[in-house]
């Protein structure tokens, strides 16, 4: 007995053409090709076909007719292709469309990991983004920092000029105090005598 992962899968092309019904040709003409039972549109096909032969065939146990479960297939499928693709916008969403497969016993538990790779990604973005504007933040911020450094080391110059000129008034203060009290002295020996 062969495993239905083992079998292989392949666009139904020959059932459209050989097969003389209205509803074949009418799917053939509208895009619609069938992939082992189900009918689904030709840009879906090839995503089928990648599942079905990695997880068999994954609606074997739905008890829905064949046009339901082809629906049900297609969003699975374009579901797959997002989160392959990384183009999932709201998880919860699709996480509830696999959920509503899951209980019409579509075999969906397949995806299950590849949503928490995606939401570990979403998360590691998440944490890269805000780590980016963080640092973006803290580059600024290092910027203003440095400029108010070099204003407030310009200032610091600036006043360790003024309080060098200001000792140097101060110590010229005090030659001219002790000229002054050397000449008093010297007048007052000048008139004692």
């Amino acid at each position: 007995m062969i495993e239905p992962k083992q079998e292989e899968c392949e666009l139904d092309e020959d059932a459209s053409r050989t097969s003389g019904s209205l509803e074949n040709l009418s799917a053939r003409k509208s895009g619609m090709v069938y992939v082992k039972t189900y009918k689904v549109s030709r840009d879906i096909a090839p995503t089928l076909i990648d599942i079905m032969r990695k997880h068999g065939d994954i609606a074997a146990a739905c008890v829905l007719t064949s046009d339901l479960k082809s629906s049900i297939l297609e969003s699975v499928c374009r579901i797959y292709r997002r989160i392959q693709t990384n183009d999932i916008v709201d998880m919860l969403e699709e996480e509830k469309r696999v959920s509503d497969a899951k209980k019409l016993n579509i075999d969906v538990s397949w995806l299950e990991p590849l949503f928490e790779d995606v939401r570990k990604r979403k998360e590691a973005n998440k944490k890269y983004g805000l780590c980016l504007e963080m640092k973006v933040g803290i580059v600024m911020a290092k910027r203003v920092s440095q400029k108010d450094l070099r204003d407030r080391r310009a200032e610091l110059v600036a006043a360790q000029e003024r309080l060098e000129a200001a000792e140097r008034r101060v110590a010229a203060m005090y030659l001219v105090e002790k000229n002054l009290t050397d000449r008093l002295h010297e007048s007052e020996s000048d008139l004692g005598k």
